[in-house]
């Protein structure tokens, strides 16, 4: 396995996601990266301290109960 998705609440982004990079995994996660801006800066620098690629999205933004009605 080459990725590794992370999709658990945010308060456990940062400590799922740098074990991942640090095994060499490229990551997408759920966003944000972390709760605060220093978790984001260093899931960036170990990313790329180890070359690796990270992905952030909004998985649950097409689900129905999201969605806003016309």
């Amino acid at each position: 396995m080459s990725t590794w998705s992370a999709s658990s609440p945010v308060m456990n982004h940062h400590t799922l996601v740098i074990p991942a990079l640090e095994a060499g995994k490229h990551v997408f996660s759920e966003w944000p990266l972390g709760v605060a801006t220093d978790e984001a800066i260093h899931t960036r620098d170990v990313a790329k301290a180890h070359r690796i690629r990270t992905s952030v999205g909004l998985q649950n933004q097409c689900v129905a109960r999201h969605s806003l009605r016309a």
